[in-house]
């Protein structure tokens, strides 16, 4: 539940964009902005997204602005006509 939270009210709220009460996931951003993720499933599909770079620099973004876009339009495409299971 804790990680459905992330969805309903925290750092990945903008996957509630998807309108489902299905979702659950994770952001993470790591020391100095090198790297940024979000991490999300469903009981169906469990799909993640990373941005950085080869040679370790930052990204100035956090996981909820630079990876948690590219997976909300992956699962939203995923999902497309797929069921909620809540």
């Amino acid at each position: 539940s804790a990680l459905q939270e992330v969805i309903r009210s925290g750092t990945g709220y903008a996957a509630s964009s998807l309108k489902r009460t299905d979702l659950a996931g994770k952001t993470g951003t790591s020391d100095d902005f090198k790297d940024a993720w979000f991490i999300g499933f469903n009981s169906d599909l469990v799909a993640s997204s990373w941005m950085g770079y080869d040679q370790p620099k930052s990204t100035h973004e956090h996981g909820a602005q630079a990876a948690l876009p590219m997976w909300i339009e992956f699962m939203g495409t995923a999902l497309k006509n797929q069921p909620s299971h809540t």
